[in-house]
């Protein structure tokens, strides 16, 4: 199953280490200024801006790596997470139904073998795509990874592009605060 491909990639970059820049980088991340995006041919230390067009090769051994947005960084349950390609995702030549694999978990998910979330979504022909995720009522409090890649075709279990991992945290739910008081008549009556 590709959708386990994706979460041990995802395990992989977590791994390596990756993702806690992702996470450090939350608050800071705003549409106008994409988080930056490593380069996967150098070891050079200098970033690659992620609004830089990565294009992909078919037939490659590796696949290319690429940047998405996800909206908002955190939540409780039921939150609505909307992501998007920053990066587009231009499938190879000759593509039928070229779609985008969107998977989030944790260490726990990892461990049992599940995702908490695993969507996918259609690409269009320029390679961008977009959607939206909901944080199931079962996901577990806590540091979570929204993973993505691309893939030629609804039977390839091979991606041509992967796009760096994203930090979500499932927050508690907020508490309401307390009711007011009800109002207390100035003249109270007694009984009794």
């Amino acid at each position: 199953m590709r959708k386990f491909l994706i979460a041990l990639l995802g395990a992989l970059v977590l791994q390596l280490g990756l993702v806690q820049a992702a996470v450090a980088d939350d608050t800071t991340t705003s549409s106008s200024t994409p988080a930056p995006s490593s380069s996967t041919t150098t070891s050079s230390s200098t970033p690659a801006p992620s609004s830089s067009t990565t294009t992909t090769t078919p037939g490659g051994t590796e696949p290319q790596t690429g940047v998405f947005d996800r909206r908002p960084a955190s939540g409780p349950v039921q939150t609505v997470i909307a992501v998007k390609s920053i990066t587009p995702c231009v499938p190879p030549q000759g593509a039928s139904s070229p779609e985008v694999e969107v998977v989030l978990f944790n260490e726990r998910d990892l461990q049992q073998g599940v995702l908490t979330i695993d969507e996918l979504f259609q690409v269009n022909a320029d390679g961008t795509w977009s959607g939206k995720v909901t944080v199931p009522a079962d996901a577990a409090l806590g540091q979570n990874v929204i993973v993505a890649a691309c893939f030629a075709s609804p039977t390839d279990v091979e991606p041509f592009l992967i796009y760096q991992p994203q930090g979500f945290t499932v927050t508690a739910a907020a508490v309401p605060p307390p009711a007011p008081p009800g109002a207390v008549s100035e003249n109270p009556t007694f009984v009794g």
